[in-house]
């Protein structure tokens, strides 16, 4: 019987269209057919991995898709596949360009294979999307009617809208509890997290959805996941701070406040804190210090429950 050669799979996602490269080129609608489509042809492909990068959810309906049809996929963040453009001298853009690029970056740097959450996972990232989305509406208008130039009216009507969009966000958090109340093992999770200090509802509603690898990857593994692993940026005789970049966004600006809190109240991070300002550390590097300490302290408390689970299990 004739192998069949496994194949890389670069897919370039946009609002409207799935632009996809596996050596040959075709495209679709990003629509539930679509993406019905695509799914129907990898099959008839040895598939070594599909690789697509965030497009803000656009990508979400293709990466469910995916994993229900077992077939690897990375979804990557679009830094890195843009450094490896730019490594290649490729500047030129067109949606058949990027599709191209991504199977060439699976081909050369083999990313890792992007584990499906499980389908409870899957439903809280979708309500906590929604919710995301408010909070943002809802930011956008409280600084509108802070604008002096409109007229009364106006400010009136952001006024309605505010408590339109208010309205709307306590429904869909009420949902996001609702659906975690839903599952055991969420539901666990989050009595496990909510008992530490300074750990309120939003972190942990975060930290279920858009964090699932919480507790099951090392220390160094989860920092950079959120975001807050500090990078060394030294050169010859200079030494410049060190930055964090990359991660994600929604966690880490949820971990944000949630660590200005524990600051305030949990003793261990506030004298850590207090310490590095001390020593002469720019409090917001202090601060991003304790967010990383804060959130590799979450890590392992999930870890060590996760294990007494499983001890229980096969006890």
């Amino acid at each position: 019987m004739e192998t069949r050669k496994e194949v890389f799979v670069g897919i370039d996602v946009s609002k409207e269209n799935l632009d996809c490269d596996w050596g040959s080129y075709r495209r679709f609608e990003n629509t539930p057919s679509g993406v019905k489509s695509i799914i129907k042809q990898l099959k008839k492909l040895a598939v070594k991995l599909v690789v697509v990068e965030s497009t803000g959810g656009y990508e979400r309906a293709l990466l469910e898709a995916l994993w229900d049809a077992k077939i690897p996929v990375s979804h990557v963040n679009p830094r890195k596949t843009k450094a490896f453009a730019d490594s290649l001298g490729q500047h030129a853009k067109t949606d058949k360009l990027d599709a191209c690029l991504l199977r060439q970056f699976g081909e050369k740097l083999l990313p890792p294979v992007t584990p499906a959450p499980s389908p409870e996972v899957r439903g809280l990232q979708v309500l906590l999307d929604r919710r995301t989305q408010l909070v943002g509406m809802r930011t956008e208008e409280k600084n509108r009617a802070k604008n002096p130039a409109i007229t009364k009216e106006i400010r009136g009507m952001i006024r309605k809208s505010i408590i339109f969009i208010t309205k709307e966000l306590n429904r869909i958090t009420l949902s996001i509890e609702k659906a975690i109340d839903a599952s055991a093992v969420l539901k666990a999770k989050a009595a496990v997290l909510q008992k530490e200090m300074a750990v309120g509802p939003v972190l942990v509603m975060t930290l279920l959805g858009d964090l699932p690898e919480l507790g099951t990857v090392p220390r160094e593994k989860i920092s950079a996941l959120v975001g807050v692993a500090p990078l060394n940026n030294q050169s010859g005789n200079s030494d410049r701070p060190r930055t964090i970049r990359a991660g994600r966004k929604q966690v880490r600006a949820v971990l944000y406040m949630a660590t200005v809190c524990a600051i305030r109240r949990n003793p261990k991070i506030k004298a850590y804190f207090l310490s590095l300002v001390k020593r002469g550390k720019h409090k917001m590097v202090a601060l991003v210090a304790a967010m990383h300490r804060f959130i590799v302290h979450l890590n392992a408390v999930m870890r060590d429950f996760l294990a007494g689970s499983q001890e229980v299990i096969h006890t």
